[in-house]
């Protein structure tokens, strides 16, 4: 922001945990949000590179049923100089 003219005069980084729908969130967000990094896997292989992911991530993401995407956010206030 600085570097476009801006004095920055606020600036908070938050957790933002977010509910993904479903048993197949995680599958659905990967595909809607990273398809772009697997275009040149075939679906078999990219439903092998999700399942591992989700294998990976099982234990720390995905609570009573749920995925939970762990977003975060930064709020930030600056004033045109």
């Amino acid at each position: 922001m600085e570097k476009a003219g801006f004095k920055v005069t606020f600036a908070y980084l938050f957790e933002r945990p977010t509910p993904l729908k479903g048993t197949n969130g995680l599958r659905n967000w990967i595909e809607m949000f990273g398809k772009m990094m697997f275009e040149e896997l075939d679906r078999k292989t990219l439903n092998l590179v999700i399942a591992n992911v989700e294998d990976n991530l099982r234990e720390t993401m995905f609570k009573e049923d749920t995925w939970i995407a762990d977003y975060k956010r930064i709020r930030v206030i600056g004033i045109k100089e």
